[in-house]
């Protein structure tokens, strides 16, 4: 073998030591990259399919709180505002609670559509705060958390309401860190126009103070079609209750709004 194929080999390893070289610092360097920029492991799927699902339970638990409360933040037995069911009236289904009043002989007392927005974010920060507890639980999986405060903005349109939540969140395993903070849902049912609904029949009804109008009921529930019942509780106050099969048809649990009038 002559000199110049010995020098030949020479370069040809000397070559393929360079491009083993280059090619190792580019998966090192890669590896190192993916790092930086936070690429979790599969966990971290299963910790967002969590939290989406927290979304999702929240904005029924308060769609359904917010309707029993008579679209008010919460009913207090102090409030004029609120009427206590008595303990015999079982034919109610409501024996002893507590429900909204809207209509004295005196006055209406009926909650401001420009409230509706800060009660239904303060109902769902309650429940999603109490849903996002069970994160906790990943920690079996080598996850720590670094939670901040929570905070709700509700957007309601004629057909749906938009739920942003801001909750600054680092997700932690190991070395790594990976960082959430906004979480928004589009809740597909018409809060805004059943309380339209309720108030247009409250609005009514005050017009017509002297009589109990069941007629007008009646017309209102064939157009809208929600169901209703109506209790005569003596000394003119009676218990009506609205029901909305729409919503138990698209999400599997009844929304029943009852309220209280005195005609």
């Amino acid at each position: 073998m002559g000199r110049g194929q010995v020098s030949l080999f020479v370069i040809i390893g000397v070559v393929l030591l360079i491009i083993v070289g280059l090619a190792i610092f580019l998966i090192s360097s890669s590896k190192k990259d993916d790092a930086e920029v936070n690429i979790p492991k599969k966990g971290y799927n299963a910790i967002t399919y969590f939290i989406d699902t927290c979304m999702d339970s929240s904005l029924k638990k308060s769609t359904i709180e917010l309707f029993e409360h008579g679209f008010f933040l919460y009913l207090d037995e102090s409030s004029p505002a609120v009427y206590k069911i008595s303990e015999f009236e079982t034919r109610t289904g409501l024996a002893g609670k507590l429900v909204p009043y809207y209509l004295t002989q005196d006055y209406v007392i009926f909650p401001l559509e420009i409230e509706l927005s800060s009660t239904y974010s303060n109902i769902f920060k309650n429940h999603f705060s109490n849903c996002v507890k069970g994160i906790d639980a990943f920690g079996e999986q080598g996850f720590t958390f670094e939670k901040g405060e929570i905070s709700v903005k509700s957007t309601f349109n004629d057909k749906d309401v938009l739920v942003e939540v801001n909750w600054p969140l680092v997700i932690i395993d190991g070395d790594i860190k990976y960082s959430e903070q906004k979480f928004s849902k589009l809740f597909e049912y018409p809060i805004k126009e059943k309380y339209l609904l309720v108030k247009n029949y409250v609005d009514y009804q005050a017009a017509e103070e002297e009589y109990f109008q069941m007629g007008y009921l009646a017309y209102l529930s064939h157009v809208h079609n929600f169901l209703y019942e109506a209790f005569y509780l003596g000394e003119n106050y009676s218990l009506i209750k609205m029901e909305f099969p729409d919503f138990e048809y698209e999400y599997g649990d009844k929304l029943i709004l009852p309220f209280v009038v005195k005609a």
